[in-house]
């Protein structure tokens, strides 16, 4: 390498010695060529924050459920999420339900106890239907998701499943194998559908809400108290089932 790079230095000063006016003190500089200033590229400016952000933060793009300034929503429903709220709550349904229920047909026991077991079981099959539609429905661009219709329908639905496979077992010359279908294929099927129904029906969009209410807002660190808002909720404590309403003292975020 040392010697590639001595060669080129000697190549240079031999080539500069052969030229005429080799001197480099009667050198002089290539002439200045004058640029139009609209020619010349100019550095943008960084995008304005908006409100609430902090200095240099871009904001969020429009249509993603964090934007300032939500997109109004398209005609028609949102066909695509309502399947996937529909599929995805039925998979979790059954297998919320359906082993418990094939457990208690296989080991015998106890005809009170059993159905018990089958009436705590499937009471926390909306609850958990509900969790999982409403996850995905929040990833609406459009929409808001209310928590509480989703469980309410799905509880309602589920009690009226219940119900009705009890009072055909004490039915005189119904098949046993017909009850279990209307069981599996109300609290499967029915509830899922149920709980979609109402996510929907009870949507707001996001365009329309309120900016949030707070009792305090630190823009600094992001920290806020926001109003306790009402929950229903459902209890199986006791063996007995029962519906009522949380009423939380304090909520918060940060």
């Amino acid at each position: 390498m040392l010697v590639t790079l001595h060669c080129l230095l000697m190549t240079s000063q031999l080539a500069l010695a052969s030229q005429p006016n080799s001197d480099p003190s009667t050198w002089t500089p290539p002439p200045l060529v004058q640029v139009p200033e609209e020619a010349v590229p100019r550095a943008k400016p960084p995008p304005a924050s908006q409100p609430g952000m902090p200095p240099g933060a871009l904001p969020p793009a429009a249509g993603s459920p964090f934007a300032p300034t939500p997109v109004p929503p398209p005609d028609g429903p949102e066909y695509g999420l309502m399947l996937t709220e529909s599929l995805f709550g039925i998979v979790t349904a059954a297998g919320v339900c359906l082993i418990p229920y094939f457990l208690l047909r296989l080991v015998p026991g106890d005809a009170t106890l059993q159905a018990l077991i089958l009436i705590l079981t499937f009471s926390g099959v909306p609850l958990a239907v509900s969790q999982t539609e409403q996850s995905i429905a929040q990833g609406s661009r459009y929409y808001d998701v209310e928590g509480w219709p989703a469980p309410l329908g799905g509880l309602l639905a589920e009690a009226a499943v219940l119900g009705l496979y009890f009072w055909l077992r004490q039915t005189p010359g119904v098949d046993a194998g017909f009850t279990e279908i209307v069981l599996l294929s109300g609290t499967v099927g029915v509830v899922p559908l149920v709980e979609m129904a109402m996510i929907n029906l009870f949507k707001v969009p996001r365009a329309q809400l309120p900016p949030p209410r707070a009792v305090f807002t630190s823009d600094a660190s992001g920290v806020k108290l926001g109003f306790p808002a009402l929950r229903p909720f459902a209890s199986t404590a006791g063996g007995v089932t029962g519906l009522g309403v949380q009423v939380p003292l304090l909520a918060g975020s940060f």
